[in-house]
């Protein structure tokens, strides 16, 4: 008797044409890696879902919405049963609207051809559906380390040994006859910014170096990356002359830290340490959840934020300052508030995602950059569990409770990158808990 489940895969390249902007690095001037749009079709009796991949730092919601409504055209399901998720590459086409101005100008025309892509990426699948054995795994590997030491109660951005979330799970999804895998999903937690990206050259980074990995191993199989929990994680390289500040890498130390990664999927899948799903069952549940802002700036306060890179002349007049890294400058975010004041709003709306394979396997999507705490509690309570941040969206770093006291970029800076009128108010993490675990058990 054949699987009740069938998988197909189809792919598309996004990357960036010689010439189109970057992400905060300029146009590009080559390319050391394809990035893709790939596409997984899962389809058990009446139902299907489908999981979209990309290789691009993130997408807001509404290009995200506009993906979505294309492949779910095309499949004929109801949109809430597409995720879309990033890989969060820092060297791809620049595609995230409303972004601080040091990222470079948005392009429209780039991020729209998202959806066409989609859609025929889809068609593709559904044209290829095999029957298939879905396995769940779950190894463990560490290129990462924690971005915020904290001393004196305090956050500084240098290395940390802890937490960190060493976890690497698997889903495969075999041919029934001859057991060859069709699809591999694969998840860690580590930010993809080990490549100096000056040189203007679209990457994957190490999520690419290990999906190349294992699609060597198994030439069979299309292999979809997801990002875990890795907002407070980077890759582990530091400075030769001082070890508490980090460094990029060339592309050989990239390429082996993807492998470090790629090597323990390999692993998991030819050991076979891998337990089959039984009575599989397909589901989709999304929920739209709101995140308070703490109090909003003044317009006062504002006013004074807008002049901070600049330097007042003997005349009385201005002049540009110093050249200030975005991650240090709130001006360009104040002016911002200050010309469209109707961002001045109190809180903002998150989603959540889960799609189910059966069994208590489950994929769940975050609409943000999450912290690894996070996930670490959902592991604890959901082994079985994958979470895939930078899903369906993006709002912005999501930090915890603890962090808000510390500080630091992921709380103070987030705003001005993502254009919060304010930092996350205490709450956060009580209600974003609370939801994912009662998503988590619903069916």
């Amino acid at each position: 008797m054949l699987s009740p489940l069938h998988v197909g895969v189809g792919v598309q390249s996004i990357t960036p044409a010689l010439g189109e902007q970057l992400t905060a690095y300029g146009p590009c001037k080559g390319i050391a890696d394809e990035l893709l749009l790939e596409v997984a079709v899962f389809s058990s009796y009446q139902s299907r879902i489908v999981l979209v991949c990309l290789d691009v730092l993130c997408l807001r919601r509404i290009d995200c919405d506009a993906i979505r409504a294309a492949v779910a055209s095309a499949a004929e399901i109801p949109k809430s049963c597409v995720m879309v998720s990033c890989s969060h590459t820092h060297y791809g086409g620049m595609c995230i609207r409303d972004m601080a101005p040091s990222f470079g100008p948005f392009n429209s025309g780039y991020t729209e051809r998202f959806s066409v892509l989609a859609r025929d990426a889809v068609t593709e699948a559904l044209a290829n559906l095999r029957p298939c054995n879905p396995f769940f795994g779950k190894g463990s590997a560490t290129i990462g380390i924690n971005r915020r030491k904290i001393e004196d109660e305090k956050c500084t951005f240098a290395p940390s040994p802890t937490p960190i979330d060493s976890s690497v799970p698997v889903i495969v999804f075999s041919h029934v006859t001859d057991g060859s895998p069709l699809a591999i999903i694969f998840q860690h937690s580590c930010h993809p910014t080990c490549r100096d990206g000056s040189n203007g050259y679209c990457s994957c980074d190490w999520p690419g170096s290990a999906r190349r990995f294992i699609e060597k191993s198994f030439p069979t199989a299309r292999v979809f990356f997801l990002l875990g929990a890795c907002g407070d994680i980077r890759p582990a390289k530091f400075q030769l002359e001082d070890s508490t500040k980090f460094r990029m890498t060339g592309d050989e130390e990239m390429r082996q830290l993807g492998e470090i990664i790629g090597k323990e999927v390999v692993k998991i899948i030819l050991e076979k340490k891998l337990a089959q799903i039984h009575n599989v069952s397909l589901n989709s549940v999304e929920r739209d959840i709101i995140l308070p802002y703490q109090t909003l700036p003044s317009r006062e306060s504002l006013v004074e934020w807008s002049m901070e890179d600049q330097t007042e002349t003997e005349a009385g007049g201005s002049k540009p300052g110093p050249k200030t890294d975005h991650i240090k400058s709130r001006a360009p975010w104040a002016r911002l508030l200050l010309a469209e004041p109707q961002r001045l709003v109190n809180n903002v709306s998150f989603r959540i995602q889960k799609i189910s394979f059966g069994e208590q396997v489950s994929i769940l999507g975050l609409e943000g950059e999450i912290m690894v705490e996070y996930q670490l509690a959902l592991n604890q309570k959901h082994p079985n569990s994958i979470m895939a941040t930078l899903t369906n969206g993006v709002v912005s770093y999501i930090p915890t409770d603890k962090m808000l006291s510390e500080g630091g970029y992921e709380v103070n800076t987030a705003p001005w990158v993502y254009n919060q009128p304010a930092p996350f108010a205490g709450e956060v993490e009580r209600i974003l808990k609370s939801n994912i675990e009662d998503i988590m058990n619903s069916s």
